[in-house]
């Protein structure tokens, strides 16, 4: 059951300790993020490439230079097998699905579909050094070369060569700042660039060229200035430090190995994150009272240790208790537990942001665990999930807990 779970929410069910290294990818898995994108019509010496970086539900979000994509147009989005080079997706797009990324050569692509496709590793580009080893990934256009486009993109592979100055932004460059010793070719814009861990830390967007007008080295935009690079690699992180099941196989109790070192090296918002995580899978299993008290009970036991009694399930009862809370849900009981954890702000009347709560031993007396269900797991803009959204979920919980004879 708790397998096939884990299989539903399509993430990995081994807890790796935090931090965690992305796995690297081997070529068939770069040929399988990479895209070619056609332009329909008689437009067949246009075109170009795309990476898919991210899935939400049915829908997709496929990352690419914007002047491939920049006329009203249709265009056709294709995704092959690189085993057999077959057609697993085909996507007519327009106007209507691209949004271009600020004033920068990069465009968002969004598409529907019940299939599964791979999505990229998100790296940091702010980690590159020069003679770092780079891999780029896109559909060359036909020329004299080959004479018509591809079912399997070009892999190139070179080195990282540096960041061109901030004001090359202002310069027509768009954001086109990392600089490559890499081969490419046309139609190859818009399509991946990876670093040695398989991370995608660029888009390819065009060749630099030399005072006299030569081809110099390519340039790519880095991947930072995605504005949604940063929740798509924590979502990515989150998601490979899964809990497994302890053997035997059948067992109600969870692995806390990582929420354990997670506590004891006081790394409270990494350890809040996987709790919630934790609690949104316990409801999922519904294995019973008795098993999800006992796993409360176990996290209960971690988060008391480390606080020294300050943070934990137990705590938190025993502070909605003392209010007058019980399992019925009261608004204003509520907003006093609220007031009395530090989840609201003073004066303000409202519910905290997550980034706004104390993830440290300064946190009012029950401020931790949150049981936010972590950010990643929603549809909504990371940054900006209000308390007051979650507090039914939350009141779920503290009626739940308040059940649990073992707290």
């Amino acid at each position: 059951m708790i397998q096939r779970w884990f299989a539903w929410l399509g993430i990995v069910s081994i807890l790796i300790p935090f931090p965690v290294a992305i796995a690297q990818l081997d070529q068939s898995q770069l040929k399988e993020i990479t895209v070619r994108i056609d332009v329909e019509g008689n437009y067949k010496e246009d075109g170009g490439s795309g990476v898919i970086v991210r899935q939400q539900g049915q829908f997709y979000t496929i990352l690419t230079a914007y002047h491939v994509v920049q006329e009203k147009r249709n265009y056709k989005v294709l995704i092959f097998n690189p085993s057999n080079q077959q057609i697993i997706g085909s996507h007519i797009i327009n106007e209507k699905n691209i949004k271009q990324i600020d004033d920068y050569d990069l465009a968002e692509i969004t598409i529907q579909s019940s299939a599964k496709y791979r999505t990229a590793n998100i790296g940091d580009s702010q980690q590159l050094q020069p003679t770092d080893d780079l891999t780029v990934s896109g559909y060359p256009l036909p020329s004299s070369k080959i004479t018509k486009r591809l079912s399997t993109p070009t892999l190139n592979l070179g080195k990282f060569n540096d960041k061109l100055p901030p004001d090359a932004l202002l310069k027509g460059k768009k954001g086109a700042t990392l600089k490559m010793d890499v081969a490419t070719e046309v139609g190859m814009s818009g399509g991946a660039v990876v670093n040695k861990n398989g991370e995608l830390v660029g888009i390819l967007v065009e060749a630099d060229k030399d005072a006299s007008g030569n081809k110099s080295s390519s340039l790519a935009i880095p991947i930072n200035l995605y504005p949604q690079w940063q929740a798509i690699r924590n979502s990515q992180r989150l998601s490979s430090r899964q809990p497994r099941t302890t053997p035997p196989s059948n067992s109600t109790r969870l692995d806390y190995t990582s929420l354990r070192d997670l506590l004891a090296a006081g790394k409270w918002k990494e350890a809040d994150q996987l709790t919630s995580l934790v609690l949104v899978m316990l409801k999922e299993q519904k294995k019973g009272k008795d098993a999800f008290c006992e796993n409360l009970r176990i996290i209960d036991q971690l988060w008391l240790s480390a606080s020294k009694g300050k943070f934990g399930f137990s705590v938190q009862k025993e502070i909605y208790e003392s209010l007058g809370g019980t399992r019925g849900y009261n608004n204003a009981v509520w907003k006093y537990f609220g007031d009395r954890v530090g989840w609201r702000k003073k004066g303000e009347n409202r519910w905290l942001y997550y980034d706004e709560l104390t993830f440290n031993a300064k946190a009012p007396k029950g401020h931790l665990p949150s049981h936010l269900p972590p950010p990643t797991l929603t549809d909504l803009p990371e940054t900006h999930i209000f308390w007051v959204v979650w507090r039914t979920v939350g009141q779920e919980d503290v009626s739940r807990l308040l059940s649990c004879k073992s707290l």
